[in-house]
């Protein structure tokens, strides 16, 4: 890795922030700094840099005295030190300067309103001729200016800054970022040694004439091709994130570039020799990052080896990550400090085998060339066997026998080259070091069992759909090795010391079948794919695998089957057994029992209440249930109350006068009628408004219920069908929102009690129906099979290992009703009628129930209630005068 600290014992990883921050590299910096530049003064740099002193061209520094540099540099730091009193940055004073601004025309500028920044906005007024001395509207000319801005075109924006007398001067273009757009002609641009044109959208470069530029940048543009075989100067160039195709160089520059960004193109297929005579290269970078371009399939094909590579003796950083080199690390450059060849974004890249090597040896290219040269004495056999017995560049002589471990034929291979190999088995032969099998692309099964492996490579191996690999006890390295095999099946890595988690294999969804046992494998079953069925673990201490085979067992999914061909039985966990009792168990351990438990018992106190019918009646309490509305026409009652004593005082005056009989008559009846106004009114009138009110306080009870009750499913969720106890849950799920449905008006997830009493008739003929047809006992009822469900998985699981389902409920209803029992002590006999809220302290739960027996009955039947509304009806006053009556 490359150490700024190198550069001067005072550097600090904030300085190289802040040099890097200016555009600085490494090598930069330290031409500045070897130029007796403090390292606290990048923004002076850069004011150099812009003033065209830097290392390379004609300002260049490298070629300097160091008594003119010193002269030269006071000079400059006097003319910076000028520019920055004035509040203007670096680059800001280089860009005034380029455009053709003196500085008293930039103070000028200043005066009127304009900001150090707005460079380009005096130039689009010095082309609308507005001059600093007349009067204008600044607002509204930058409104016409930044939208000018937002869609000019290159060459647009080039005729209207850059003044042609001036162009011819300029040593360094700066354009970035601009947000310009299609073709660039920089023609008249001949003593162009810098051009930046980064972060645009352009489709095009005209670089003729530009015979003096050495440096390049058109990063983030959309260029897909580029001839730059006229720019005999070139050192630089910097062209990633675009659609390149090729890049024309001609031999000269080939050798004396620096460094070449080319990452995120799309380069057509080709190998690195287009790089082996760049010489001077420092950095190099062809490799694919951009997810997005690689998903449309744009991309750099760079394929091959790395020799071409070999003598680039100056090459510090090299990055071939994503691409498809796939050979040739022993002749990377013992130079190089940053080697990148990750396959993040493209799993299949063949550089896998690279990284894989490279990843092996922790980064040493030492160790790595010594494996390649066979310097250590076990590996130099094993390399010697493979050429002996399965030449590169020949054909097998090796004779082995025709079947192999699965019984099937065409195992033997001899006649065959690598690439037609589809069986391989090189067990039990004492092979020795790392196993490589280049060129075996065809390969489907493997066996290398019971050899002194201590690891492999099998990126030529994509097809590989079986390796056995078990009984190699020095075979140290964890799954990562097989993560590029997507084909793969069936894996048996027992008895051998591979480590770690087997998260690595998540994404192999070919897997059907692993065999771990005895290694020291001891996470990650959660990780493996849902193809994955059979797992064997039959593992022995000390093997780390044992935690895996724990885990397994908790689940009791160990199942034994018998081979056809062989009386023994071998024994394997199924995965999907294991599956389904670890959704039982989190959905199990998490569900608060106690708490549907009360819910529950709320729920069918309501509707046991409000549903029952009395003997040889069709309608339920609910249904005969009147709201104020209704009963409130039996008010006139009172009405009647007051006639009686109209009448009875009427009746005490005529009996005063010559209708004495007629009197007395009606101040006889006058206290009857009261007395049967009276008696319909308290039996009729005032018991329903109770009524109305206790069905209101039940139904807020009910609702909160409800709802606490779908605050638990939402809480727990329901994505997982796996196991009884999540089709319970989920069958709960389905009968709460269906009765959602049907009475959520407002849509809004939640049933309130005006919602309810709107549909109570609803409601009641619900509770009229069948318990198993019935949407309200469906939901208590549901809660009792998921009650059940996970009495019965904690009975049998891990959880609980005796209790039974009955004194688990009893343990719950104890626990409530003691709590109902210290309660009810201190609460008056009249007024325990009522709903009593108990709290759980261990579950925070509320127990609700109703003490005594069911609140407030009616004890009229409804027959009688019948009759009561007939004699209402026959005491109501009628537009004649009083029934029985001959008077009016």
């Amino acid at each position: 890795m490359i150490d700024w600290e190198d550069i001067h014992p005072d550097f600090t990883p904030e300085l190289q922030k802040e040099w890097e921050d200016w555009g600085f590299d490494y090598y930069d910096c330290k031409g500045y700094i070897d130029k007796k530049i403090n390292p606290k003064e990048a923004d002076f740099a850069n004011y150099l840099y812009y003033q065209g002193y830097y290392f390379y061209g004609s300002g260049a520094l490298t070629d300097w005295s160091d008594e003119k540099i010193a002269k030269k540099i006071k000079e400059l730091r006097e003319e910076y030190i000028r520019w920055k009193n004035t509040g203007i940055t670096s680059e800001f004073a280089f860009q005034w300067q380029n455009i053709g601004f003196t500085y008293e025309q930039i103070k000028e500028w200043l005066k009127i309103g304009l900001q150090p920044s707005d460079y380009e906005f005096a130039a689009y007024l010095r082309g609308k001729n507005y001059a600093q001395q007349q009067p204008f509207n600044l607002d509204q000319l930058r409104e016409e200016f930044n939208a000018w801005r937002k869609s000019v075109l290159a060459q647009e924006y080039l005729e209207c800054c850059y003044l042609k007398p001036k162009r011819k001067s300029i040593k360094i273009l700066d354009i970035k970022n601009k947000n310009l757009t299609g073709s660039l002609d920089l023609s008249d641009f001949v003593s162009l040694e810098i051009l930046d044109c980064w972060g645009n959208k352009l489709t095009d470069l005209k670089l003729d004439n530009c015979q003096q530029l050495r440096m390049l940048n058109f990063n983030d543009n959309r260029l897909t091709g580029l001839d730059l075989t006229c720019l005999d100067k070139l050192e630089g160039i910097k062209c990633s994130n675009n659609y390149l195709e090729n890049l024309v160089l001609s031999p000269l520059q080939t050798e004396q570039l620096t460094y070449l960004y080319a990452e995120n193109n799309n380069f057509f297929p080709q190998n690195c020799s287009v790089f082996g005579k760049s010489v001077n290269l420092r950095e190099l970078k062809i490799g694919n990052h951009d997810q997005t371009k690689i998903n449309q399939e744009i991309y750099n094909r760079f394929t091959g080896s790395l020799e071409p590579l070999q003598n680039l003796g100056k090459l510090e950083y090299l990055d071939i990550s994503n691409t498809d080199i796939d050979s040739g690390l022993e002749y990377l450059p013992e130079s190089v400090k940053v080697f990148s060849c990750e396959t993040y974004k493209r799993k299949k890249a063949k550089v896998k085998i690279i990284q894989e090597d490279w990843e092996y040896f922790n980064h040493d290219l030492k160790k790595y060339k010594d494996f390649i040269s066979g310097s250590d004495d076990n590996q130099k056999s094993l390399n010697q066997w493979l050429e002996e017995n399965y030449p590169q560049k020949g054909e097998c002589r090796r004779e082995t026998a025709d079947k192999g471990w699965d019984g099937s034929g065409d195992w033997n291979n001899k006649g065959k080259k690598r690439a037609e190999i589809t069986k391989l088995d090189i067990s039990q032969q004492n092979l020795a070091g790392r196993l490589r099998l280049k060129g075996f692309t065809s390969l489907k099964r493997l066996s290398c069992s019971g050899n002194k492996l201590t690891s492999f490579n099998l990126g030529d191996c994509q097809n590989l759909i079986e390796l056995k690999c078990d009984d190699n006890p020095n075979l140290s390295q964890d799954l990562k090795v097989l993560v590029s095999l997507e084909n793969l099946k069936y894996s048996d890595v027992s008895n051998c010391p591979f480590e770690g988690s087997l998260k690595p294999l998540e994404n192999l969804n070919k897997l059907e079948q692993l065999n771990i046992s005895n290694t020291s494998l001891k996470e990650g079953l959660e990780y493996l794919p849902e193809s994955c069925k059979k797992i064997y673990c039959n593992s022995n201490y000390p093997h780390q695998s044992t935690k895996i085979m724990e885990e397994l067992d908790k689940s009791r999914c160990l199942v034994e089957e018998k081979e056809d061909s062989k009386s023994v039985s071998k024994k394997y966990y199924s995965l999907d057994k294991w599956r389904t009792d670890k959704q039982n168990n989190i959905t199990a351990s998490t569900i608060p029992l106690e708490r549907l438990f009360v819910i529950r018992s709320n729920l069918k106190q309501f509707l046991n209440k409000w549903g029952k019918k009395d003997e040889g009646e069709l309608s339920n309490e609910l249904s005969k249930l009147q709201s104020p509305e209704q009963y409130s026409k039996f008010r006139y009652l009172g009405g009647v109350k007051w006639i009686a004593r109209a009448t009875a005082v009427t009746g005490g005056i005529l009996a005063l006068t010559n209708q004495a009989e007629i009197g007395g008559s009606l101040a006889a009846a006058s206290p009857f009628i009261d007395a049967i106004a009276s008696q319909i009114e308290e039996v009729y009138y005032t018991k329903r408004e109770e009524k109305w009110k206790e069905f209101l306080n039940d139904a807020d009870m009910f609702l909160d219920n409800y709802h606490e009750l779908l605050g638990i499913i939402k809480k727990l969720g329901t994505g997982s069908d796996l196991g009884k106890v999540n089709k319970a849950l989920k069958d709960l799920n389905e009968k709460a929102d269906e009765f959602l449905e049907i009475y959520d008006e407002n849509h809004n997830k939640e049933v309130d009690i005006s919602e309810l009493i709107e549909k109570r008739k609803e409601l009641a003929k619900d509770l009229a129906k069948d318990k198993k047809e019935s949407r309200s006992w469906g939901i208590v009822e549901s809660i009792k099979l998921l009650e059940d469900k996970v009495v019965d998985y904690k009975k049998k699981g891990s959880l609980i290992e005796e209790e039974s389902k009955e004194e688990i409920f009893k343990e719950v209803e104890g626990t409530t009703e003691k709590k109902k029992n210290k309660e009810l002590e201190s609460i008056k006999p009249e007024t325990s009628q009522q709903w009593l809220a108990v709290n759980v302290e261990s579950e925070q739960a509320s127990f609700v129930s109703l003490t005594s027996s069911h609140v407030n009955l009616l004890t009229k039947e409804e027959i009688e209630m019948q009759n009561l509304e007939q004699q209402a009806n026959i005491i109501q006053p009628s537009v004649y005068g009083i029934p029985g009556s001959s008077k009016k």
